[in-house]
């Protein structure tokens, strides 16, 4: 990301308004002291030049000032540094070998990480010019951020634009995301933190986009604007210090898939919206037929639901979870066992979930995929229609770590209305039991072996088996709760 200093217009004593960069941070260095650095009392000697060193190798001038100065006490726990990020202090003292002195500068450099990485996610907000109006089509600028978050994710079997553009660049597109302020010492450019890289790789998305636009989105510049898009982000990879070389021309494929998805689908149902919406909402106040069509959040993977102006109807539940709302509940599910992990020390073998119609409306499913996710499941969708077909286990190897057993409490209303739900969930939870796997690999299966076990034992007898098996509960048809 650019870097970002404040300016402050400051009054001198002569009377003259200066203009003055304010830095994040402040590292203040007891070197001169009376007691810091003095040897001959008996205090480890500071290394002004390691400071300074550390300083200008992690490129900290634009963001935070070294002061290596006086004394800043107290005496009795030299050698002393004092560190003000944000108008907050940090106080160190005894700093007495360079592992310390390496150490606050790691400190430094995380909370600076910290805040680059909010202020990536600040930048990538959607609304930033103003809600739709009605009857309108985006134009210029607008248009072209308008149609990058529409092709950001990937809609149905057309990839993400920027996943494809960053592996065209030899990166990961998620992981630049999940860690945005991490530090890159492999450029030697202005790249220096994963948020950087983001920003030069939205850029070039948009610049792709831009290229369309003036053309006209005419499907026969794709090839060309895709092409040179490619050398450019190639470039940018080639820059990293032992960059391995990428699979340009599969990646250039998907890049050439999206601008040819963007220009012949996406642009014609942004228009039609547009003309439409005026018109069909007069029609229906005149009583007259509205085209019925589906709604949700096209930003999120689901272009499909455009144009606008149609009479929508909430969800198509057979579509549920989307393939936006499967990744969104992957990270859910990682996210829920590396702070169990972290706050436990040991993996979670079983969690309990409420699921809500509502939410399910709401989000498209998101709640559902954490469920599948934790149990190793995912979805099956049918191409044509992006519906729902069923579930498959994914194997352990892939998978990376052990099953989590998912108890879920449904509300009356997601029975009601989302039955076929049940039968997914239900049909992941018996495919993970039925597994013939290691049960401290597979949660699921351990848990309903162990409960047939004490079942039989209590005189349930054929019955054990299947109510061993039991993972979703609610309330009797016909009550709320």
């Amino acid at each position: 990301m650019a870097e970002i200093r404040s300016r402050n217009m400051v009054e001198r004593l002569d009377g003259r308004m200066v203009n003055s960069g304010q830095l994040r941070g402040m590292l203040f260095v007891c070197a001169t002291g009376c007691c810091c650095g003095r040897t001959e009392r008996g205090f480890a000697e500071v290394d002004e030049d390691l400071y300074h060193g550390e300083w200008i190798r992690r490129k900290l001038r634009n963001r935070v000032h070294l002061n290596q100065g006086g004394c800043l006490g107290p005496c009795v726990l030299a050698n002393v540094v004092m560190l003000v990020m944000d108008g907050r202090p940090v106080w160190f003292h005894s700093v007495n070998d360079s592992a310390v002195v390496g150490a606050i500068f790691d400190y430094i450099e995380g909370l600076l990480e910290d805040v680059e990485g909010y202020l990536c996610e600040l930048t990538g907000a959607q609304i930033r010019d103003g809600l739709h109006i009605l009857g309108t089509t985006p134009e210029g600028e607008q248009l072209v951020e308008t149609m990058y978050h529409l092709v950001k994710l990937p809609n149905a079997d057309v990839p993400s634009m920027p996943a494809a553009a960053a592996r065209l660049a030899g990166e990961d597109w998620l992981l630049l995301q999940e860690r945005s302020g991490d530090r890159r010492r492999d450029f030697a450019s202005e790249v220096r933190t994963n948020a950087d890289l983001v920003e030069r790789i939205e850029e070039e998305c948009k610049r792709a986009l831009s290229c369309m636009a003036e053309s006209g989105w005419r499907v026969e510049r794709v090839s060309d604007i895709a092409t040179e898009s490619a050398a450019r982000l190639a470039a940018l990879g080639a820059a990293r210090a032992g960059a391995a070389p990428s699979d340009g021309e599969a990646e250039l494929k998907r890049m050439k898939e999206v601008l040819c998805y963007a220009a012949e689908s996406i642009v014609p149902s942004l228009l039609e919206g547009g003309e439409a919406e005026i018109g069909n909402i007069i029609h229906a106040l005149d009583g007259g037929f509205i085209p019925p069509g589906p709604s949700g959040s096209p930003t999120r993977g689901m272009a499909h639901v455009l144009p606008t102006g149609r009479n929508f109807f909430a969800v198509d539940p057979r579509a549920l979870p989307t393939m936006a709302s499967w990744q969104v509940g992957q990270g859910l599910a990682e996210t829920l066992i590396s702070r169990y992990q972290m706050e436990e020390g040991k993996f979670p073998q079983s969690v309990g979930i409420s699921l809500w119609g509502t939410s399910a409306m709401r989000t498209a499913g998101d709640d559902i995929a954490q469920v599948l996710a934790l149990l190793g499941a995912r979805p099956v969708w049918q191409r044509e229609n992006r519906r729902v077909t069923g579930v498959e286990l994914i194997p352990l190897a892939e998978l990376g770590r052990p099953r989590v057993d998912v108890v879920c409490r449904i509300s009356g209303f997601f029975r009601d209305a989302f039955p076929h739900l049940i039968t997914l969930i239900d049909s992941a939870a018996q495919m993970a039991i039925s597994a013939e796997e290691d049960p401290e690999m597979n949660f699921p299966r351990k848990h309903a072996l162990a409960s047939e076990t004490e079942l039989k034992l209590a005189g349930e007898g054929e019955a054990a088996n299947e109510k061993a098996r039991y993972r979703i509960f609610g309330c009797k048809p016909g009550s709320y709760v």
